[in-house]
């Protein structure tokens, strides 16, 4: 997270990312995409990290 805006890296990302998340896609899934095509460099608990701040993962079926 930027210290002077508030914004996360990946805040320019958000619909893409929710996007891929609602396809069906894992949060590791998505970390890989949004590394290998968007050219972020960061450590997928950062990741994994926003998803849940942002609650990007409302819709994902949990473990029965």
């Amino acid at each position: 997270m930027d210290r002077r805006t508030g914004r996360s890296v990946f805040d320019p990302y958000y619909s893409r990312i929710q996007e891929l998340l609602f396809s069906g896609m894992s949060i590791k899934a998505t970390y890989d995409y949004v590394e290998k095509y968007f050219g972020l460099n960061c450590e997928y608990k950062v990741f994994w990290g926003y998803v849940k701040r942002r609650k990007l993962d409302w819709f994902m079926p949990g473990k029965v």
